[in-house]
């Protein structure tokens, strides 16, 4: 069992914070708080003035959410379950878990969504049933740097049944960000959450003294740090500890991940991990350039799961500056994903229309961004990056595309390509990553 008080002191280094696997299982301890009690001590009423009254009960795969218990973010890139034993019989439910410290949600007082279900019947696990999903699934992983996150999952009961058909609500897959959390649940009759419960986390830039130890009953100050901007907030001591656990809980990153291109062509490359003609019916010609925040791309090598979340970097160098081009993000290829999963299918981790040679990441988003990391326990995976050119400019309100954006999930890439008239990929990059349990062959 791992508490938060005093934190474990042991040295960080860059051979610990390149996890690929999970080890055991990181249990909460109780606390004496009561849900309203924890939601005010972790500043969380100053988007939900009134706190849930009930303990919404909360877990990932390998840790357990428990009102602001801190996880490392690699143990939560799987959610397992989250059940409301209260729950009535004939009521529905909405299920909202956000994240209001992601950048730049942080200062303008915006919650970046990462869950969002509507006409939830009870359950189990809310997860695994029935509802209407608005907002697909994504992990709550903080990107790399931008400090304390506080994800929130909270469970509203309806007034009425909701119409996931609203056009709002299908924009809303596609933004995933909500500007007041209040205003939001009396457009939509939810009243205030019934149920609710926390955790915090935080991936930051590792300097070789990341682990401290902190009293538990005093308040410190936390800085979260953005470019131009820099934002202090009082909270207790347990929100402020950057323990290092121990190797396989990795809470920071350090350095670059340099890697050398293969002497092998483009096409060679995806032909070789067994992407085309699979997958993809023909291979691009070009190299995509392609860096995360701390790691570069360069035709399947191996990047750890967590340095695999921050794209920040996309470049084709024979780009013409009076074309539109078409970036797509796409990982769980047939060769990677079991059957009980999404088998013979790409998910959908990135897309946008209509970019231009000089900024190809900032085109028309379709499909807003999630990390191309994989599941826990799944073999290795490939996240592709494929640039297209446009023959003209493509409209993203398309029906289809915004149901994309709920579904993330392309079966046929051809076919994806021929119906936007994109043709094949000019340009392309891949990665090869995975997240294991440790131990186990």
């Amino acid at each position: 069992m791992i508490a938060f008080g005093k934190a474990n002191t042991q040295s960080c280094n860059s051979n610990n914070n390149d996890c690929t696997c999970i080890f055991g299982t990181l249990k909460a301890e109780d606390t004496s708080l009561s849900v309203a009690e924890a939601f005010r001590k972790y500043k969380l009423t100053d988007y939900v003035p009134i706190p849930p009254k009930d303990y919404l009960e909360a877990s990932y795969k390998t840790a357990d959410v428990n009102l602001g218990n801190f996880i490392p973010p690699l143990r939560i890139i799987d959610r397992s379950n989250i059940n409301y034993p209260k729950a009535k019989e004939n009521a529905l439910y909405t299920l909202l878990t956000i994240d209001v410290d992601a950048p730049p949600m942080v200062y303008s007082k915006k919650g970046y969504i990462n869950t969002l279900i509507v006409n939830l019947p009870k359950s189990d696990n809310f997860l695994t049933n029935s509802g209407d999903v608005i907002v697909p699934l994504n992990t709550p992983v903080p990107c790399l740097g931008t400090g304390i996150h506080r994800p929130m999952q909270l469970v509203y009961e309806q007034e009425e049944y909701i119409d996931p058909d609203q056009t709002d609500l299908f924009k809303l897959a596609r933004t995933r960000l909500i500007s007041k959390i209040t205003a939001f649940a009396k457009k939509y009759h939810l009243g205030n959450p019934v149920a609710g419960n926390f955790h915090i986390t935080e991936l930051s830039y590792c300097d070789g003294n990341s682990c401290s130890e902190d009293s538990d009953d005093e308040d410190v100050h936390i800085e979260i740090m953005f470019p131009i901007y820099l934002i202090i907030l009082t909270t207790p001591a347990i929100f402020a500890a950057n323990a290092c656990f121990n190797s396989n809980d990795c809470t920071c990153l350090s350095g670059f991940l340099s890697a050398v291109r293969p002497n092998i062509s483009v096409p060679e490359a995806f032909i070789k991990h067994k992407i085309s003609p699979g997958y993809l019916p023909v291979p691009p010609q070009d190299f995509l350039e392609a860096d995360f925040a701390t790691a570069q791309v360069t035709l399947g090598n191996f990047i750890p799961a967590l340095r695999a979340g921050d794209p920040t970097y996309f470049a084709y160098s024979k780009a013409k500056k009076t074309s539109l081009y078409t970036l797509i993000l796409i990982g769980n290829t047939d060769e990677d994903v079991p059957t009980s999963l999404i088998s013979r299918r790409g998910f959908v981790n990135y897309l946008s229309f209509n970019g231009h040679s000089n900024n190809l990441f900032c085109g028309d988003i379709s499909v807003p961004l999630t990390r191309p990391v994989p599941a826990l326990g799944v073999p290795l995976h490939h996240g592709m990056a494929l640039l297209y050119e446009q023959k003209s400019r493509i409209d993203t309100d398309q029906i289809s595309l915004l149901l994309l954006a709920r579904t993330r999930v392309i079966t046929d890439i051809g076919k994806f390509s021929r119906t936007y008239g994109l043709g094949n990929p000019v340009a392309g990059n891949f990665i090869q990553t995975e997240l294991s349990y440790c131990g186990l062959p």
